[in-house]
């Protein structure tokens, strides 16, 4: 006899016997003179009846459905209710930087907690294990307020605490029942501010972050939200595992029946150099915003992407406080943004080597020389040179070495816009350079068509002439600055920089990151020979522009380079007779400072970018930054002083 069967016969029975006893008392009770009543009672009792075995036979059928034909499902499901899965999440990959340093990776961390309520504790309890972790009266006084004040249990009193404080709490562990230190697995990010242009930072999944991943919304999961930590998510991140567990009715832990482990994330080698990241980083410290770029132009490493100031993407790893995202999202030096490739700026005079190519392609003879007096008249309007009493007589050369700006200007009227337009986006000026990191913004390379489309007007004369000398409404980045540039020692390719290099596969062997096939640039080695000489010259000889940030000798290679400074403001013509110097007028309204080099020049192969905002001119803020940091190459090693350091390439 089944269950269901023996249920059935226990509901139905008593049923049953309690509707003959009715019926008997009712028959006795009633005579023979109520035969009618005895009848009515009688159908009224097979109703009744039928109406029971109605709905018991729907029981029955129920049970037998339950008992019988799902057997297996509720099985299965009474397995579940006592086994508990448990997602197992991996370890995140490190990343390294080009000698295998750590840059980030997860490490263990201990978390100090609170579980009782203020007033289950005693005033001597508090004082000892505030004393414990020796943080001083300050700090002490304000976890005594977080204490007092918070009612939340279990309250968090101070995260990552030192193998110090955790060995002095370890030790006194008995006489502090009331507190608890859990241990937590965290990203770590070995040089903080430093390498955070690059690494970015991990963080909290959002439900739009959530995909298929039904675990990404665990408390303790984290994944890439920026940088290099977002853009190779897919390798760092791993494979989770999976625990089975044994629980009792309450959900209590009683034995792990299965276990597949989860599988960590691989390790990414970038080509940066951690030590040149941070000496960078520290250059620009001297200034209130800028960047650096550093570049092989052989086969587009990225060496050093600094950006000045930046936040500490160590800050990112536990929740963020409201109050600090608004001071780094507001603040006007903008620390969240990466002024290498999403900073926009009018190239100046960094520019003038790109003219000097396009006039080379339409023909114009390079010992070709215009007259510089200071300025040029075009109609009423006066486009002044840097220089108030000009340059003299200059050709192609010598207005790269002294950034003769009247020179630019009637070689920009003889070309016209569309010549030059053509060669700065063939050098990659106008498109993304297409780099392992996210939010590179666009920069312009205006022509007819741009203005027609966005001011429905023309190119006007004045405008052609500043956009020679890079002013106007030409915009780059550092980043697509520094690509410009390295095609003029690589040969005439465009790069794709690239920061990651490589991948450690499972076998601990790394495998090369494929990276985009250079484009080959339609520029004569010829022309580009003229540029590199300027180049070199405007550094390396007295009336380049550079010329008070050259090489020390000592280090037995030198630099070449281009300095530029950008209008945030047209001077006006009353400043210009007062005579008012640029460090009298705001910060915020000066000129910013550019500087692009190359080095060593009889082997081209690192390119540096350094822009300081606001830094009043190249030759004064830019220039020396690039020089230090090729200093700095050179001490690293990264830079070979047999390379002779003569002039040519």
């Amino acid at each position: 006899m089944t269950f269901a069967t023996g249920l059935l016969i226990k509901l139905l029975l008593p049923h049953v016997l309690t509707a003959i006893v009715a019926r008997n008392i009712a028959k006795y009770a009633m005579g023979s003179d109520h035969e009618q009543q005895e009848q009515t009672i009688n159908r009224r009792g097979v109703i009744m009846l039928g109406g029971a075995f109605v709905g018991f036979g729907v029981l029955a059928a129920r049970l037998f459905y339950l008992q019988i034909q799902q057997v297996e499902y509720y099985r299965t499901e009474a397995e579940r209710n006592r086994t508990n899965l448990e997602i197992l999440l991996p370890k995140r990959g490190a990343i390294l930087d080009e000698r295998g340093r750590k840059i980030a990776d997860s490490i263990i961390e201990y978390d100090l907690y609170l579980l009782e309520k203020y007033s289950k504790l005693t005033a001597k309890q508090l004082t000892e294990v505030l004393s414990y972790l020796r943080l001083g009266q300050p700090s002490n006084s304000a976890l005594l307020d977080l204490i007092l004040t918070n009612n939340r249990r279990p309250l968090l009193l101070m995260r990552n605490i030192s193998a110090e404080q955790l060995m002095r709490l370890e030790f006194h562990r008995a006489e502090l029942p009331d507190f608890a230190i859990r241990k937590q697995v965290r990203r770590h990010y070995f040089m903080g501010s430093a390498l955070s242009p690059i690494t970015g930072y991990v963080g909290r999944a959002s439900e739009s972050d959530r995909g298929d991943r039904s675990y990404a919304l665990m408390e303790e999961y984290r994944l890439g939200k920026a940088g290099i930590e977002r853009q190779y998510e897919d390798y760092l991140h791993g494979d989770t595992g999976t625990a089975a567990i044994k629980v009792d009715v309450y959900g209590e832990r009683l034995q792990e029946l299965d276990r597949t482990e989860s599988r960590a994330g691989a390790n990414l080698q970038l080509h940066v150099n951690t030590d040149l990241q941070e000496y960078t980083m520290q250059l620009l410290a001297d200034h209130r915003s800028g960047a650096v770029v550093v570049l092989d132009a052989l086969n587009g490493g990225v060496k050093a992407l600094a950006s000045y100031p930046f936040y500490d993407a160590n800050e990112f790893k536990t929740k963020l406080l409201p109050e600090r995202w608004h001071s780094l999202t507001n603040d006007p030096s903008k620390p969240m943004v990466n002024k290498t490739l999403a900073g926009v700026y009018s190239p100046g005079s960094t520019f003038k080597p790109i003219v000097a190519l396009a006039a080379l392609r339409a023909g114009i003879d390079p010992s070709k020389q215009h007259y510089c007096n200071g300025f040029m008249s075009l109609g009423n309007a006066r486009f002044h040179c840097w220089k108030k009493q000009g340059h003299g007589y200059t050709n192609l050369q010598q207005a790269i070495i002294q950034s003769c700006d009247v020179w630019f200007y009637q070689t920009a009227r003889q070309l016209g816009i569309a010549k030059i337009a053509k060669m700065a986006r063939e050098l990659g000026l106008g498109a993304l350079s297409g780099i392992d990191l996210e939010n590179e913004k666009d920069g312009l390379i205006p022509d007819a068509e741009w203005k027609r489309k966005t001011l429905n007007a023309p190119f006007y004369p004045g405008e052609i002439v500043l956009y020679g000398s890079g002013q106007g409404f030409s915009l780059s980045t550092p980043l697509r600055l520094a690509r410009a540039y390295a095609s003029f020692i690589n040969g005439g390719y465009l790069l794709t920089p690239q920061l990651a290099h490589r991948v450690q596969q499972s076998n601990h062997a790394f495998k090369d990151l494929s990276s985009p096939t250079p484009h080959k640039i339609a520029v004569p080695e010829a022309h580009l020979h003229i540029v590199r000489e300027a180049l070199i010259n405007a550094v390396n000889t007295p009336r380049g522009t550079a010329w008070r940030s050259r090489l020390n000798k000592d280090l037995g290679f030198a630099m070449a380079g281009k300095t530029g400074t950008t209008q945030v403001r047209r001077i006006s013509r009353a400043e210009r007779v007062q005579g008012i110097r640029k460090d009298d007028i705001a910060w915020h309204l000066r000129d910013h400072a550019l500087f692009v080099g190359f080095a060593p020049i009889a082997k081209p192969r690192y390119v540096v970018v350094a822009l300081v905002e606001h830094g009043i001119s190249g030759a004064r803020s830019a220039a020396p930054i690039a020089r230090d940091v090729f200093t700095k190459m050179g001490q690293l090693g990264m830079i070979n002083p047999k390379d002779s350091a003569s002039v040519g390439a």
